[in-house]
């Protein structure tokens, strides 16, 4: 169990650090830094890869409900949406779907992941 907690607990930073790159994205976006913007997105999706093959079947044996599962469902949805977004050089409508869409759901996932990881997490 101590190996799933450390897993907990890095996938709740690396959550905190996507929040903050996608937040830092819009900012790049804004002052028109696309290329930038480009390569932290490539990494978001790699970290956003990273929580799925990582937190899969430990969520699936955690929370009973799926609701987190299935909200990792829409975060990776939404993220493939600004990605193809970022393909067509569509930025204004990237900056739209991430403050939108993409960031409140992957603030959604973060406080679920919280929610049913604290029993574990509390010392």
């Amino acid at each position: 169990m101590e190996e799933q907690i450390e897993v907990m607990r890095q996938s709740l930073g690396l959550i905190d650090t996507v929040l903050e790159g996608l937040t830092h994205i819009v900012k790049q976006l804004e002052e028109g830094l696309t290329s930038e913007a480009v390569q932290l997105i490539s990494d978001i999706n790699l970290a956003s890869a990273s929580l799925e093959n990582s937190l899969s079947g430990l969520l699936t044996e955690l929370d009973s409900t799926g609701l987190t599962l299935n909200q990792m469902e829409e975060v990776k949805l939404s993220l493939e949406q600004v990605t193809f977004l970022f393909e067509g050089q569509n930025f204004d409508q990237v900056r739209v779907q991430i403050q939108d869409k993409l960031i409140p759901r992957v603030d959604n996932l973060n406080d679920l992941l919280k929610k049913v990881f604290q029993p574990f997490l509390v010392s």
